[in-house]
């Protein structure tokens, strides 16, 4: 005997009609559909390279759509009667996508002095998300007479009412109380424990629902494994093939050198070689130092990244070290060979030299990675691309990785152990090939760096698997790097209103006669979406690099640094100076005065330090240009910066800014800039002199020159002010 089934949601005698479930069939071609116009918008804005005013408003559209119907979806399940809280909740979606489009489409709707679209929209939002998510507690079983239940219930319910109260202050971007986060996160907690647990229940208790496949779906999945497994299998192999030894490349170019030609190049060889061993010797130690000063002075300041002076400091001992590797490496490439060799002297000096050219470069190699390799930021900052320095990215690593080849160490080994047996030593001196001194000088040579590479353990299997481990994490890294750059590029140059800057262009012209070169300018824009999202009432700085005029008085025209980028800086840009150095989205650029400084707000600030400084300076600031905008906002690296970071980079070593931690990391913010400024006034050691504000008053659309109190004022106001 069966019974009729209970009717779902009995007490609120819902059932489904004919018009709701019509209703539903269209959320999914909805969805679809919006979901392939924002991929193809999304394509198409990383084609041109820049996101366009209306083409971010067809994005915003697209993803308001795309929210809207995930709500609708939980609002309204597909083998559930919609309740009288689902119509509640499908009604405030539908409202707040009314008021969302609104937002996107009309701007005076946007600019509305009582925010009243940005509020209705905010609450009717939150009120859909948390009533969505108090139905799917309740269908996955939450009830007022469990503990569990009610409290998970009640929190839910408490969340959103205080999340719905924030759109009812005077003002939307002012900070939270402290109760109301202690409150937040409270209630929280609460939702998100007795979700997991009433969830978890739910999956437990549920029915067993057996589904047989269709023979289409069960092929589909077949070639889909087949298809995973090729594809794992390549990458796999892919990752895993070690890098090319170089050794395998070398020429044997020996073989063809005539033998008064050869007895000269040995000669000279020699001469190179000991002034490269001499150099890497007094290098060796000067890391061990640089090393151990760096570490104690990051502990004093209780810093975790680099100054720009370590940065210099610990990438030029590098750079030094691959310039005498790749020497030594030539060296050896020329003596590969020296088997080939027919006159017994010349062969015996072949000998000689090639390994102790591999010995020496071996060694001193081996101390390099087995004192940064354990150093995460050291580490770090050595794989970094720097062009300045001629430096390729990951560096750092292909040295690791070479010096513990197993193939090269084997073929070292192989020479070591030769010279070291008594009878080929003997051998060697019968030939006479250097003198006694010079012979002296290379065993002693190679016995010690023999010995320094014996002793320094390097497991060539934790080298292999580390090369693997990095090359899957850089796999992973990378496409999320890009999307994390789309979006942040897709925010920073959506700006939600259209009218003209409150800085005049007329105005310029009197601001460019008080600038001097080095000078460091922020500005603020308003109503762009990214200011949201940046600390303070400052979120832009810049520097200004002044005419070629200027560059000529200061002598840095002809600095080699500021000859690459020359033609760069002296590209007009609509017939306008480029007098401006700034790293937006597009990379770290030349900017003209009408383009950067028509803003909203500027203020100019003149570091105190000599011309010689100023010029150290500028000479650094080109440098960077041409480098991609940091989406990572990680100042613990140069190879790509931000907009502070350039400031920062530029005047390293001569200017000290004070770091603060932006969401865990060391960050300088153009807020810290000013309130640098503002601590130190009227000090005999302040870094930095007032030049100029243009100031907007609040209720104003005009700016006009104000004052160093004013621009002290500015450091406190609201991220919305004037808005």
């Amino acid at each position: 005997m069966t019974t009729a089934p209970v009717p779902l949601e009995p007490a609120l005698g819902i059932s489904e009609s004919a018009g709701w479930m019509a209703l539903r069939r269209w959320y999914r071609r909805v969805f679809w559909g919006a979901f392939a116009a924002l991929l193809l918008l999304l394509l198409s804005g990383i084609t041109d390279g820049k996101f366009t005013a209306h083409h971010a408003q067809f994005v915003f559209c697209a993803l308001g759509i795309i929210v809207a119907l995930v709500l609708a979806y939980a609002c309204h399940p597909a083998d559930r009667p919609v309740t009288l809280m689902g119509r509640a909740a499908l009604l405030c979606v539908a409202l707040s996508q009314v008021f969302y489009q609104l937002l996107v489409w009309s701007e005076p709707w946007r600019l509305h002095r009582t925010n009243l679209g940005w509020r209705l929209w905010g609450s009717l939002l939150v009120a859909a998300l948390f009533m969505s998510l108090l139905q799917v507690l309740w269908r996955a079983g939450a009830r007022w007479d469990s503990k569990r239940g009610m409290i998970t219930l009640v929190g839910t319910g408490t969340l959103g009412a205080l999340l719905i109260g924030l759109m009812c202050r005077e003002q939307l971007m002012a900070p939270v109380p402290l109760w109301w986060q202690v409150l937040a996160w409270g209630t929280a907690l609460c939702t998100l424990s007795g979700s997991l647990g009433i969830v978890a229940g739910w999956l437990k208790d549920r029915p067993s629902q057996v589904r047989r496949w269709p023979r289409w779906a069960s092929l589909v999945l077949y070639a889909a494994l087949g298809v995973l497994l090729l594809g794992g299998g390549f990458y796999v192999g892919r990752i895993s093939v070690p890098p090319p030894n170089p050794f395998d490349l070398f020429p044997a170019a020996i073989i063809a050198m005539p033998h008064d030609q050869l007895e000269r190049q040995t000669r000279e060889d020699l001469d190179r070689l000991k002034i490269h061993a001499a150099e890497l010797d007094a290098l060796r130690e000067e890391a061990q130092s640089l090393h151990a000063d760096i570490v104690a002075e990051m502990k004093v300041a209780q810093r975790e990244i680099y100054t720009p002076r370590q940065d210099d400091a610990i990438r030029w001992c590098f750079v030094r070290y691959l310039a005498h590797r790749d020497a030594l490496t030539s060296m050896l490439a020329m003596y590969a060979g020296h088997k080939a060799v027919t006159d017994e002297r010349l062969r015996a000096r072949a000998f000689l030299l090639g390994l102790c050219a591999s010995a020496t470069a071996l060694e001193t190699g081996y101390g390099f990675v087995a004192r940064y390799r354990d150093d995460t930021r050291a580490r770090a900052k050595l794989n970094e691309a720097a062009p300045v320095w001629g430096v390729e990215a990951g560096m750092f690593d292909q040295v690791y990785y070479s010096v513990t080849s197993g193939e090269h160490l084997r073929w070292f080994e192989r020479l070591a152990q030769e010279f070291e047996r008594p009878d080929r030593r003997a051998a060697l001196r019968a030939t006479r090939a250097f003198t006694p001194e010079d012979l002296k000088w290379l065993e002693q040579r190679i016995d010690t760096a023999v010995g320094g590479v014996r002793r320094t353990e390097l497991n060539p299997w934790r080298a292999r698997f580390s090369r693997i481990v990095r090359r899957a994490q850089q796999d992973v890294y990378t496409p999320m790097y890009e999307a994390q750059t789309l979006v942040a590029s897709l925010v920073g140059d959506t700006r939600i209103s259209t009218r003209e800057p409150h800085i005049a262009l007329a105005q310029l012209e009197e601001l460019r006669t008080q600038l001097q070169p080095g000078d460091i300018i922020l500005e603020r824009r308003n109503w762009y979406l990214s200011n949201a999202f940046l600390p303070g009432f400052w979120p832009h700085a810049a520097l200004y690099v002044g005419t070629p005029e200027q560059l000529r008085e200061l002598g840095v025209d002809n600095a080699t640094e500021v000859r690459a980028k020359w033609e760069a800086y002296m590209t007009p840009d609509h017939g306008h100076p480029r007098l401006i150095v700034e790293a937006v989205s597009e990379g770290v650029v030349f900017s003209t005065l009408e383009h950067s400084l028509h803003a909203d707000y500027v203020a100019v600030l003149r570091p105190r330090l000599k011309r010689e400084q100023i010029a150290q300076a500028l000479r650094r600031a080109f440098t960077h240009h041409g480098k991609p905008y940091d989406f990572n906002f990680d100042f613990g690296t140069d190879d790509k910066v931000v907009c502070t970071e350039l400031v920062y980079r530029s005047y390293g070593g001569l200017l000290e800014f004070p770091l603060e931690k932006i969401l865990g990391k060391d960050t300088l913010t153009a807020l810290g800039i000013a309130r640098k400024f503002a601590g130190e006034r009227g000090r005999p050691d302040a870094a930095l002199d007032f030049v100029l504000f243009l100031d907007t008053p609040k209720g104003k659309s005009q700016a006009v020159f104000s004052t160093a109190e004013q621009f002290i004022e500015s450091i406190t106001r609201p991220k919305a002010f004037n808005e």
